[in-house]
């Protein structure tokens, strides 16, 4: 049975993500939330790395170079490859918070130098300054930058170290480095880790168990606010692969991708024409909480610790009430939709 009872607090969720400023304001809202004070001719005016708010930054500085999200899902417009917005994502991507992504930082710093070949435009950018960007970007790209904040423990500089070394596309080649790096970030419970680790077990899983093991690592990972998770959530639940079917709950964590600005669940909604309200995203993040506990796959130790108790029962009596898993004294009203006693007192 689709659980219906999401909707109603999705119908809160994410219509904030779905305004967005014009095409044209995208590259100066980046510059302004994510530039470095060392970039050239800026005379020391930027955001410091770890001031960088990553939320609103990545949104601004990925639809600057990508265009707007909209559409169907993955739809993108390419627009005029700009190395110093691409700096600027890189950095976005690589602040601490919600839309932290170790992996688009890797990928971006990769491709900065092809970018810079591509401006046609080279009166608006000096060789010298031009050079700058590629430099400073691609050193992203560089296990070296990362090697001593990862052997200090940094879990998303061993993260960084994972990617470089096992991804394909890095053309490093070094698996075991790669493995070793991904085991000290899974240890720490960084959410990128345990997001790829769980995605890599559930394409090799051959039983349920190991599929749903799999999938409790996406969801921990979702659960600690990693929007590609969140997202990858919202797909299993559309599809109904390894959890039950449900668009309530899909919509939901896809509510949560979008607010931390992960481009398919945006797109997706946008597509779907699910503009909503003003986010509450906690009280979302309640409700698929409460549903995957129901569907075995997590448990009241997984809840984190500012979701209160007696909220979190409230949304798992809710929905087994909708889905008819009724207490002892009292049955399911197919007409009502809830569980009530012998005298029509809901439950």
């Amino acid at each position: 049975m689709e659980r219906k009872w999401v909707l109603p607090v999705v119908c809160m969720a994410v219509g904030g993500l779905l305004t967005a400023p014009a095409f044209a304001g995208y590259a100066e809202d980046c510059e302004r939330l994510a530039a470095d004070p060392e970039e050239p001719n800026r005379g020391g005016v930027g955001v410091a790395l770890e001031d960088i708010e990553s939320q609103a930054a990545v949104l601004a500085c990925f639809q600057a170079i990508y265009g707007p999200l909209s559409g169907k899902p993955g739809s993108t417009y390419v627009a005029e490859p700009e190395p110093e917005t691409t700096y600027r994502l890189i950095r976005a991507y690589l602040a601490e918070g919600p839309a932290q992504n170790i992996w688009g930082a890797t990928l971006e710093a990769r491709k900065i130098k092809w970018e810079a070949e591509q401006v046609r435009d080279k009166s608006r950018l000096t060789p010298s300054v031009v050079a700058w960007y590629v430099e400073e970007g691609r050193q992203y790209f560089m296990p070296e930058t990362y090697l001593a904040d990862a052997t200090a423990g940094k879990a998303s500089a061993q993260m960084a170290l994972a990617y470089l070394y096992l991804d394909p596309q890095m053309q490093l080649n070094d698996p075991a480095s790669g493995e070793f790096w991904l085991a000290k970030a899974l240890a720490q419970g960084h959410p990128e880790a345990m997001f790829k680790e769980g995605r890599r077990r559930l394409e090799v899983a051959d039983t349920p168990e190991k599929s749903q093991e799999a999938v409790k690592l996406i969801l921990q990972a979702a659960m600690r606010e990693y929007a590609d998770a969140q997202w990858k959530m919202a797909e299993l639940y559309l599809q109904g692969e390894h959890v039950p079917q449900s668009r309530g709950t899909a919509i939901g964590w896809a509510g949560m991708a979008g607010e931390r600005g992960n481009e398919n669940a945006i797109s997706w909604l946008r597509a779907h024409e699910i503009d909503t309200g003003t986010a509450v995203v906690t009280t979302i993040l309640v409700a698929v909480i409460a549903a995957a506990i129901i569907d075995g796959l997590a448990n009241d130790g997984d809840v984190p610790a500012n979701i209160s108790d007696v909220e979190l029962r409230r949304q798992q009596k809710e929905a087994n009430s909708m889905m008819g898993n009724c207490p002892v004294g009292y049955s399911f009203n197919p007409y009502a939709g809830y569980c009530e006693d012998m005298n029509g007192t809901r439950w």
